[in-house]
């Protein structure tokens, strides 16, 4: 968008959006223009409207014919399911920076898109965090010092959604307020979408079982561990919303049964449920910042140890105490202690253990990669559970993770069990769920 283009995007336009979940105060500075924004986190929301396919080079010609089109054909007396009476404008399908081509779509939040009209397009406004610029003074000065304050600046910019806002009331002389909606990245959810693909990842190329791999495309990954056990195999959506194609779904069955690998896929296409594939749940992506220190180390018994495996005799106890943990049959333990050593020989794993009075009674896992930590296999023996034996294990992965000078450190949890509790007290936040299915065994077993 140019300057002097900016006068285009005035329109009477509003929605009533959700609530954020956390606010803080921030500052951009840009060649001259000093705005103060705040950051907001949103909710999905659905939206109907009339889309225009444009770019900055043509958008000055394009916008105000669109813009016309939109009030002259009363388009929003044609969008049904409306939360209100508003508008908003939409930016959004980028090609890439606000330099390329991106969709530019009028219209308002809905309830439901059952029913999109003919010649209108309903979009799905993603859940995610946003730098909420508010214009000051007269308008549209204040609109323009607001988009300058944006491309100058250095916010980190996910080009998913961005809107303007305009309440119901808004008038350019007496109430000529606008507010600006600008997509960011989400370092705790960016850490999370990271530590997943990194550990799926480091398990299949480290993995010494004759069956694992590892392959990747530009629409998802297929990750091969080898093990007899279906959390270590699967398919991985880089989008989570796209639908697997019928050819595809039957050539990652057919390619984890040659193998004879049970396997899951991270995804909530129902499609799935017609190849024989069962719904597994819904897993909870969580994490923590940690660039600005560990919380207090948790109160626990004098006689409670936390170790760093060291030794093949130690990992060996570590993979049969986790292993018990998590329902692994015999054959599985033994493949996951091979995987384990390999992992943990090329330094991308380290395992905590946990000794009462010399006794191991609790296990996790922090994988190291580049570009992310998160905490794994946390499990500790059912008759010393509750006594804080989970919550010194987390500590101990966190300060690891803080010794190696990470900023966030993530994991990835069922939505029941003592887990979450401990979690929460050690200021873990959750970012995102991810629905799976699986192949090759039931739910039934899987629960176990």
């Amino acid at each position: 968008m140019k300057t002097k283009n900016l006068f285009i995007f005035a329109l009477i336009l509003t929605c009533s959006w959700g609530y954020c979940d956390e606010r803080k105060q921030s500052k951009t500075q840009s060649q001259g223009v000093d705005m103060n924004h705040i950051v907001e986190h949103r909710n999905e929301k659905l939206f109907i409207g009339l889309e225009l396919r444009t770019n900055n080079e043509e958008c000055s010609l394009a916008m105000p014919v669109h813009k016309d089109r939109f009030f002259k054909e009363n388009t929003l007396s044609k969008i049904p399911n409306k939360i209100n009476g508003n508008i908003l404008a939409l930016y959004t399908d980028y090609e890439g920076d606000y330099t390329k081509p991106y969709s530019w779509i009028l219209g308002c939040e809905v309830s439901s898109l059952d029913e999109v009209p003919e010649g209108l397009v309903g979009k799905v406004i993603p859940e995610s965090k946003y730098a909420v610029f508010t214009t000051q003074g007269e308008f549209p000065k204040g609109l323009i010092a607001a988009w300058q304050a944006i491309w100058k600046s250095n916010l980190s910019r996910s080009y998913t959604s961005d809107f303007e806002i305009y309440r119901s009331d808004f008038d350019p002389e007496h109430n000529p307020e606008v507010k600006v909606y600008i997509a960011i990245e989400d370092a705790l959810l960016q850490s999370v979408l990271q530590g997943r693909f990194d550990t799926f990842r480091s398990g299949s190329v480290c993995s010494p079982l004759p069956e694992a791999d590892f392959k990747e495309t530009s629409q998802n990954c297929v990750y091969a561990w080898g093990m007899d056990y279906v959390c270590g195999n699967g398919v991985m959506e880089k989008d989570a919303d796209r639908i697997p194609t019928e050819e595809e779904i039957n050539q990652a069955i057919q390619y984890f049964s040659a193998k004879g690998l049970p396997f899951m896929w991270w995804t909530s296409a129902k499609i799935l449920e017609t190849k024989g594939f069962q719904f597994g749940g819904i897993l909870t992506g969580i994490a923590l910042d940690i660039s600005q220190g560990v919380l207090s180390k948790p109160t626990t018994s004098p006689d409670l140890k936390i170790k760093i495996v060291q030794t093949e005799s130690e990992l060996k106890t570590f993979t049969e105490l986790a292993a018990s943990a998590f329902a692994m049959n015999s054959k599985a333990t033994e493949q996951w202690l091979a995987l384990n050593d390999s992992v943990m020989k090329r330094g991308e794993q380290v395992h905590f253990m946990a000794y009462l009075n010399g006794i191991p009674v609790g296990t996790a896992t922090l994988s190291v990669s580049p570009s992310s930590a998160g905490i794994w296999n946390l499990a500790t023996v059912s008759e010393h559970r509750k006594h804080g034996i989970g919550s010194a294990l987390v500590y101990a992965a966190l300060m690891e993770a803080k010794n190696r000078q990470y900023d966030q450190v993530m994991t990835i949890l069922m939505p029941k069990g003592l887990a979450w509790g401990l979690f929460t007290k050690s200021g873990f936040k959750a970012v995102c769920e991810f629905p799976f299915y699986i192949y090759g065994i039931s739910a039934e077993e899987l629960e176990k």
